[in-house]
Order: C-alpha cells, then sequence, then structure tokens
C-alpha cells in the first residue's frame, strides 16, 4: 500500500524526494517478498507468493517506464517546446519593427493578428501541459495548425526585402519545431497514461491485496 501511495504521489510531484522514498519502499516489499518465498513450503500460499513477485515485476516495469516518459516530457518542454515559443514571439516582435522601420503600415495588423494567435495558442499549450486535457490540447492544435498558418499566409507577399523574408523563414522553422513537440509531447503523455491506467491502476490494487494474504500467511 505504501509502495502504492509513494507511487501516485511521483505522478503528481515528480521530484527525486519522492521517486528515492518509492525505491526505498519497493526495495523493502521486494526483500519480504523474497524472504516469504524461502519461508512458506504450503503449496498454495507459496503460488500466491510467486504470484505477487510476478504482479510486483510488471508494477516496477510499468512504473520504471512512466519515469522514462515524464523525465522525456520534461526534457523536450524545456528543450525545444519552450524556446521555440519565445522565438515565435521574437521573431514577429522583430518583423513588427522592421515593418516600423519602413513604414509599412498594410503589415501592422496582418503581423499583429499572427502574434496574437502565436499568444492563444501557447497558452493554451501552457494549460494542457498542466490539465493533460484532449479539449485543451485540441484547441492548442486549433490555433496552432489551422488559424495560425492562415494569418501567417497573408504575411507572405508584404515583403519583398531579404532580411523580412529571412525573419519570415524564422518563424516558420520555429513555428515547425513548436507544433512537432507539442505533438510529442502529446504521444508521450498519452503513453504515460496507457501505462497507468492499464497496468499501475490494475495491478496495484491486486499487489496489495496479495501481499496481504502474504503477511497473514507469515504471522
Amino acid at each position: 500500500l505504501l509502495v502504492r501511495l509513494n507511487a501516485l504521489k511521483y505522478l503528481k510531484v515528480s521530484n527525486k524526494e519522492v521517486l528515492d522514498e518509492y525505491h526505498d519502499r519497493f526495495q523493502k516489499m521486494e526483500s519480504f517478498l523474497d524472504e516469504a518465498q524461502r519461508q512458506i513450503k504450503n503449496p498454495q500460499r507459496a503460488k500466491n507468493i510467486q504470484e505477487s513477485i510476478e504482479l510486483v515485476k510488471d508494477y516496477k516495469d510499468g512504473f520504471e517506464e512512466v519515469v522514462k516518459l515524464i523525465a522525456h516530457r520534461n526534457k523536450i518542454v524545456e528543450l525545444d517546446l519552450n524556446p521555440s515559443g519565445v522565438d515565435m514571439r521574437k521573431t514577429m516582435s522583430k518583423l513588427q519593427k522592421y515593418a516600423d522601420d519602413y513604414d509599412l503600415e498594410d503589415a501592422h495588423y496582418p503581423i499583429a493578428k499572427v502574434a496574437e494567435t502565436v499568444l492563444l495558442g501557447r497558452l493554451y499549450v501552457v494549460k494542457y501541459l498542466v490539465t493533460n486535457s484532449t479539449e485543451d490540447y485540441e484547441r492548442a492544435k486549433l490555433e496552432l495548425t489551422e488559424n495560425l498558418p492562415k494569418q501567417r499566409q497573408a504575411l507572405s507577399g508584404m515583403f519583398s526585402r531579404k532580411q523580412a523574408k529571412q525573419l519570415l523563414d524564422e518563424f516558420d522553422n520555429v513555428h515547425d519545431m513548436y507544433v512537432k513537440t507539442i505533438e510529442e509531447v502529446n504521444r508521450t503523455i498519452l503513453e504515460r497514461n496507457n501505462i497507468i491506467n492499464n497496468t499501475l491502476n490494475k495491478v496495484g490494487p491486486i499487489i496489495a491485496s496479495k501481499i496481504e494474504q502474504v503477511k497473514l500467511s507469515v504471522k
């Protein structure tokens, strides 16, 4: 039961201290089962212990995979998603300044619309990273992959100088990175949730029940 509580705590607060506590309690549980397997000779009880050991391995493998997926999610958010989001905003700011410098008044509104949609898309991405809800993800994708490209297209014929075209190319590159990264984040979260729902949440209660039976057998 304590192992499960630590596992659930880690899913909410993914820090090293909680993970170390989980590993410590898990090791104690494995040691208990190993000792029980040596002591208990009754065939039915021995079978129960063996089943417990096998289920514990499934739980252990599932949880360690979840830990890896959480680490991967955090890494790509930090190294790819956040920087490319900032770069989208900065690139539009540079383009806005360029339009100001060259008195391109017709470009101000479409640039502002792109910047607004970038902000809205990023806000829903941030929300999704907290809630992990499909609704927030789909709204973020709507802004970033449907609304934003339409507004970006309006800028294509407005600039003739190389500097402005380079800024648009930069924007396209970081936008592509941002979209690909949030899609990878989503795949990672779905894979994590699948393991939690179909392995940890199913196997965990069975292990707790069987461990209790083993404890009663040892007494």
